[in-house]
């Protein structure tokens, strides 16, 4: 099913338009008002894969915003992915596979990059997992409205790029998550 899909690059403020339709159908209302980080302030994406269908539709999105952390008091540059979403009716057939593949690849055009951090549900940690992501069980802080806080709301998964992923520590991602 996945041959005849087209992975684009973009831009994350230009694409927004791009991927409505999607984020409508993956996030309607009712799910919406439920997910456990429907009150959190997030960074928004600075660059996209965009994974369309043969008839141009977006099927698959993967967001990912670069920034400089902190990494037991070490400057680090992350890859921040998020807003990782399939048409539902086309989950279960490769799209975020070859998303998130996209978006590793991506991670590669900066040099400086150590790592990917994702912040993830429980429920999708498994689909993570098998694409080379794993458990960062050390603690991440996170700026909100409120000031600096202890970000626990979701599951963190991390993948090396040029570096090894931590496992542990503290990590100050120094903003918004994604």
């Amino acid at each position: 099913m996945t041959s005849r899909l087209t992975v684009t690059k973009a831009g994350g403020i230009e694409s927004r338009p791009l991927i409505a339709a999607l984020s409508a159908a993956v996030y309607p209302p009712d799910v919406l008002a439920a997910v456990p980080w429907r009150n959190v302030q997030s960074a928004r994406s600075e660059h996209r894969i965009l994974v369309t269908d043969r008839d141009e539709v977006v099927v698959g999105v993967a967001g990912l915003l670069i920034r400089m952390g902190m990494l037991d008091g070490n400057p680090v540059q992350i890859g921040g992915v998020g807003g990782v979403m399939t048409m539902p009716a086309r989950q279960g057939n490769g799209i975020g596979r070859v998303a998130m593949e996209a978006i590793a690849t991506m991670m590669h055009d900066f040099p400086k990059m150590q790592f990917g951090l994702l912040f993830c549900e429980p429920k999708n940690m498994g689909f993570y997992h098998k694409l080379g992501w794993y458990s960062f069980d050390g603690t991440v802080e996170v700026q909100q409205e409120n000031g600096r806080q202890t970000y626990d709301i979701m599951r963190v998964m991390v993948l090396p790029v040029y570096g090894e992923a931590p496992q542990q520590g503290q990590l100050d991602i120094c903003g918004l998550p994604w």
